[in-house]
């Protein structure tokens, strides 16, 4: 019996030390309208949400991938973070309404001196029928 427990503890472990990440990237829609529309300007807004899990400091490199009539606002593309520690940072992707359709999604990179993320979101409009 004792056997068969140290063998799964022995996996368990395994398993969480394997699968263990260096950071936590999210990118989360800001509360209230999932968009807004001014002047034919189509803007969703973001909050990119970082933890450094690291043992000591981190810097962080965010860079959005390139879309074609995209225009994104970034106020930080680098991030210094102590140990243990997180920041949110505001993300804004603005187009011609003109632009937007149904499936459209975001894509950025959030890189560390050892490790790339690729956060997706989908960019939400109006109904482009109308």
């Amino acid at each position: 019996l004792y056997a068969v427990l140290l063998v799964v503890g022995v996996a368990v472990f395994a398993f969480a030390a394997g699968s263990r990440t260096d950071f936590e990237a999210r990118l989360l829609r800001l509360e209230g309208n999932p968009y807004t529309l001014d002047r034919g300007t189509l803007t969703n807004s973001f909050s990119l949400h970082i933890e450094n899990k690291e043992p000591g400091p981190e810097t962080f490199h965010i860079a959005p991938v390139a879309m074609p009539g995209v225009d994104c606002l970034i106020p930080l593309r680098e991030l210094r973070l102590e140990s243990l520690t997180d920041e949110r940072v505001p993300v804004f992707v603005r187009m011609p309404r003109a632009s937007f359709h149904l499936g459209l999604r975001f894509e950025l990179d959030v890189t560390t001196a050892r490790e790339k993320r690729r956060l997706t979101v989908p960019l939400l409009g109006p109904d482009v029928a109308r």
